[in-house]
């Protein structure tokens, strides 16, 4: 097995063990570098890598390592997040509609996906957050996530009290202005700190 990381390689055999790959990744990865995923012959691995390389050891050929510096990292987060905040916003309205009206199955599947965003947001924020280096603006950051939570905490009270109309108002009044906060400091921090240029 070849086992890549930028311009390093290093040749594993058969009889090499997780541990020891494990151990080579972060002898390269130091403290410059944030870890970030594997990709094993073409197969992106975000989640479990230990238990992912312990089942498929023998067959991996080539494992490159995914890892960036605390800016590229800061840089693909939040142009990560532009892309999703402008498509989620785009779901509010109609997301905020189907809760006033009867929602259906596909209302909650959506509800679901929005969710799940805003747990991924906060966790961006969060990551962003436990880093030596943070944008310019950090502190409207880390309000719009309080508020987001916040929010969070109210949806679930809407959710156990099965109103609808609660969870349609939440998301048109609430979280779409949160979002639309949140949308303009993260373009404003890529386009202010030059990040678009920053990332590969």
């Amino acid at each position: 097995m070849q086992l890549k990381f930028k311009n390093l390689n290093q040749e594993f055999s058969q009889s090499t063990t997780v541990n020891e790959i494990i151990m080579k990744i972060n002898e390269w990865l130091g403290s410059s570098y944030l870890f970030s995923h594997l990709n094993a012959d073409g197969v992106e691995v975000y989640e479990d890598q230990d238990q992912y390389l312990s089942s498929n050891l023998l067959s991996i050929q080539v494992l490159e390592v995914i890892a960036y510096t605390p800016q590229e990292f800061i840089a693909t987060s939040l142009l990560d997040a532009e892309n999703y905040l402008e498509g989620a916003l785009k779901e509010f309205e109609n997301l905020a509609d189907g809760f006033y009206n009867t929602p259906g199955n596909a209302e909650w599947a959506d509800f679901s996906k929005m969710l799940e965003g805003m747990q991924w947001l906060n966790l961006v924020i969060s990551s962003i957050g436990n880093l030596k280096e943070k944008p310019g603006n950090w502190t409207e950051f880390t309000t719009v996530s309080d508020k987001l939570q916040s929010e969070l905490k109210n949806l679930e009270e809407a959710i156990e009290k099965d109103d609808s109309i609660l969870i349609a108002d939440l998301i048109q009044y609430e979280l779409l202005p949160l979002y639309e906060s949140l949308e303009k400091e993260v373009k404003q921090t890529i386009d202010n700190e030059g990040m678009r240029k920053n990332v590969n």
